[in-house]
């Protein structure tokens, strides 16, 4: 019978066991085989002693207990230690460690495919810690009162913890001397005569360990068991508890031993978080709302299936998400959507009455241009897709694409230096302890545990915790995120929306609106389905978002587009030259000045216009733009690809967009809205792919 349709018979505590440790197969190895066996050997030494005494009544003899220590480690041959009981050479000055377990495996040379024990050597000092760890733990248990004491029920129950062990320990060695996946079957039987089997029932003749695992029955036959029937027990019922302590210590003495030795298995998850600092984003025609930067501690992590090929050569990945975050300090993204500081678990709304659970996207995201400030939270609308390639060399190792749509609510920044409420005062980002404070907001005075930083000094850190005034929202605009580690390119054409701002309507502009009643982001009426992008639509009133022609269309409103009326650009002379890298500048000006070092978002003509202390009216560059309206002209993002080293990458992510316009016409005039946006963001990538 196969190992995988064995399986199918497995009881409950069998299953568990499989499942605690994997049915990964590992790559061959006699000497992590060998140094089970050392582990093995040691344990069942020192149980043994302690089962006797439970046995006789006579403490342990120290002579013995020693002895089983000498064997695992080794002695010092030479030098001021000689004879002394040591690990490796460091322990034996002016000798050698010999003649023990793990030296003596450390000192062979495999014959491949065996592999060798890893660099560097000398692990038996920790599992020789686990081992007597493991050892006064099942002492603890079985026999809680000072001793020496006498109970030959509990002697034997000191036997059957090392028997199961043994078996245990027996089976994993068995598989990694050879290389192979570990036999669930083999790991059945192990659990049958320490704990037993079913007697009837649903799960007769399968392995148990407490009646529990047995519905309508009992768990007969297991070597606990046959002991407490006979009587005469210091303890009973603690099956369960020896099993779990010994499932425990495998597992760790395990993973201690694997040390990179598993098998070669493609990943399961990718986790992405973007940086703040070395990206680029640019939002809007006018130019002012370009070169912003990022928050940090945006992560996402999502799931992969379906690699091309086999580890390690994977290839391409499909991925999907997203999913929680689970990594150390990392951002817990499931919150509600009427307030952020509430955690909730997807597919579970009650945490937020009348929100939802959302994903967001890293922090509240603090943004300044032309006088106005923003703050904006970003939420996942649907899922997450896409493919990457998780090879380390070759044609396209690194590369990455996927579409993920966001939901960017928009609130309109109380200050210009503070477009966001800070979390101030907190220490570690994301360690689950809110030692800080929000300055403003909802939740204003109230602890937060800061969710990521700004570069820029002004913004300060924000939190998930510290949600800006609900009041405070100006629009809920569609962010089309489809990114990917080569480049996006958007090309004016004929189909390309007319611009529609005086003196402009003779040009080509990157994006408008749909004229329905969402305002859908476009850049061609193919966006639009039946609709015109640009087109006029009645902006409020009984028939908000229908096509119009005029205002006779529209009672109680206007017929229009809503936000500023479209532009290639501001540029003086309305010619966006290139510059160096994706960058367009107007050459022609405006030529404008800026405070620095800090708020190089501020404009200023002198000093005095710079409030913050250290400040100066010093940062001067001309105005940004993306094109300069003529068919044929091309934006791009530019992305790039990280073949991945140890399961790690840094790559850069493009993506252009359409942005919508806001509730604000201060906001809309300042950054250019509806208009295009661009991102392109670093980020550290991480898989969990083997070895």
């Amino acid at each position: 019978m196969k190992a995988a349709c064995r399986t199918a018979v497995l009881g409950a505590a069998a299953l568990a066991v499989l499942l605690s440790f994997g049915g990964t197969a590992f790559a061959q190895s006699k000497c992590h085989a060998g140094k089970l066996k050392c582990v093995v050997k040691k344990k069942s030494c020192l149980l043994g002693i302690y089962s006797k005494e439970l046995g006789t009544g006579v403490a342990a003899d120290p002579a013995k207990l020693l002895k089983c220590s000498v064997g695992f480690g080794g002695t010092c041959d030479a030098g001021a230690n000689v004879g002394q009981l040591c690990h490796e050479a460091a322990d034996c000055p002016g000798g050698a460690c010999v003649k023990g377990c793990f030296t003596k495996l450390e000192a062979k040379v495999p014959t491949p495919p065996d592999q060798a024990c890893p660099a560097p050597a000398g692990d038996a000092p920790e599992l020789e810690d686990k081992v007597d760890a493991f050892v006064q733990d099942v002492r603890d248990e079985l026999d809680p009162t000072p001793g020496p004491n006498l109970n030959l029920c509990q002697a034997g129950k000191v036997k059957c913890v090392v028997g199961y062990d043994k078996c245990i320990l027996g089976v994993w060695g068995k598989a990694k001397q050879k290389g192979l996946p570990v036999d669930p079957v083999a790991l059945d039987k192990c659990v049958l005569k320490f704990g037993g089997k079913c007697a009837a029932g649903a799960n007769a003749g399968l392995s148990c360990v407490v009646d529990g695992d047995c519905p309508a029955s009992t768990c007969d036959g297991g070597c606990f068991k046959k002991l407490e029937l006979k009587g005469g027990c210091q303890t009973s019922g603690d099956s369960a508890a020896l099993k779990a302590k010994a499932d425990a210590f495998d597992a760790d003495v395990l993973d201690e031993l694997q040390n990179g030795q598993v098998a070669p298995a493609c990943p399961t998850q990718i986790t992405f978080t973007g940086t703040s600092t070395g990206g680029v984003l640019d939002t809007g025609w006018t130019g002012q709302g370009h070169d912003a930067t990022t928050i940090t501690d945006g992560t996402v992590t999502v799931s992969v299936t379906g690699c091309a090929g086999a580890a390690p050569n994977c290839g391409v990945c499909g991925y999907t998400g997203p999913i929680d975050n689970t990594g150390t300090n990392q951002l817990d993204v499931s919150r509600c959507s009427n307030d952020s500081s509430i955690h909730c678990t997807p597919g579970n709304n009650a945490p937020c009455g009348a929100g939802t659970c959302k994903f967001y996207f890293g922090s509240y995201l603090p943004l300044a241009a032309g006088g106005v400030s923003t703050c904006v939270e970003n939420t996942f609308n649907g899922g997450i897709s896409g493919t990457a390639n998780v090879n380390t060399s070759g044609a396209g190792a690194g590369t990455s694409a996927g579409s993920a749509n966001l939901t960017s609510r928009v609130f309109s920044g109380p200050t210009l230096s503070e477009p966001c409420p800070q979390c101030l005062g907190d220490g570690t980002a994301n360690d689950g302890v809110k030692g800080g404070t929000c300055s403003a907001g909802l939740h204003a005075n109230a602890l937060c545990d800061r969710s990521g930083s700004s570069p820029n000094l002004a913004f300060g850190p924000t939190s998930l915790d510290c949600p800006p005034l609900t009041g405070g929202v100006i629009g809920v605009l569609p962010i089309d995120l489809s990114n990917t580690t080569g480049s996006k390119t958007k090309t004016l054409s004929a189909a390309s929306p007319n611009c529609r701002a005086t003196g402009f309507t003779s040009l080509k502009c990157q994006c408008d609106t749909c004229n329905n009643l969402a305002a859908t982001p476009c850049s061609t009426n193919a966006d639009c389905g039946a609709g015109i992008c640009g087109g006029k639509r009645c902006l409020g009133g009984g028939n908000a978002g229908a096509p119009c022609a005029n205002n006779t269309e529209c009672p109680s409103s206007a017929c229009g587009v809503p936000g500023a009326a479209s532009a290639p650009n501001q540029c003086d002379d309305a010619i966006c030259s290139p510059d160096t890298g994706n960058e367009g500048t107007c050459a022609g000006g405006p030529f404008e000045q800026f405070c620095g070092p800090v708020e190089t978002f501020r404009g200023c003509l002198t000093n005095g216009d710079c409030t913050r202390p250290g400040d100066t009216c010093s940062v001067g560059r001309n105005r940004d733009c993306f094109d300069s309206g003529n068919i044929g002209d091309t934006v791009t993002a530019t992305g790039q690809a990280d073949p991945p080293s140890g399961h790690q990458s840094d790559p850069t992510l493009a993506a252009l967009f359409c942005v919508g316009p806001t509730n604000s016409s201060a906001v809309n005039s300042a950054a250019g809205l509806p208009g295009l946006g661009r991102l392109e963001l670093q980020g550290h990538s991480t898989d969990n792919g083997t070895p």
